[in-house]
Order: structure tokens, then sequence, then C-alpha cells
């Protein structure tokens, strides 16, 4: 999809942000090829075990993401909407 206008990326954020709560908290790991290549694969599967585990899936969601642009870090861990960013993350 290519977006031809301003008008055109305010539709398509609103939508992506439509089924997604502002306020709840969310752990984002970025998983490109960087964040894949530093052990991000194994980190998500820690994330959810540890969700399912302790039972915490209704207090904080989980996003898969591409990479951010931080390499250098990965794998990482962003948590929103607090903003808070954690490098070099080991999943233990």
């Amino acid at each position: 999809m290519r977006l031809t206008s301003l008008d055109e990326l305010k539709k398509l954020k609103a939508y992506l942000d439509g089924d997604r709560d502002a306020q709840v908290r969310t752990l984002i790991i970025p998983a490109g090829t960087c964040g894949r290549a530093s052990g991000a694969n194994e980190l998500i599967q820690a994330a959810q075990e540890v969700l399912a585990r302790d039972g915490l899936a209704s207090l904080l969601q989980m996003r898969v993401t591409v990479c951010h642009g931080f390499c250098e870090m990965e794998p990482s861990l962003l948590l929103e909407p607090d903003g808070v960013f954690y490098p070099r993350v080991k999943p233990d």
C-alpha cells in the first residue's frame, strides 16, 4: 500500500489504533532481522510464557514489531505508554 497524502496516513493510523487501548501497558519487542539475530525470538517466547504462567495477560499486552532502528541494542523491550526502553535484554 502506498500512501499519497497526510489524510491517508491519518486514516491508517486511526485504523491501526482502533482496537488498542492506549492506556493499557504494552510490552513491545522489535523482531526485525537484527533483533532476531540477537535473540528476539527467545525473548518473545520467554515473555509469552511468563504472561501465560503468571496470569498477566489481562494487565499487560505484548506486541511484536519490526526493527526500531537500534540494532546495536537488540534484543530490546519498549514499555508503553510509559516510554521505558530496555536494551540488550536476556530471556532469563
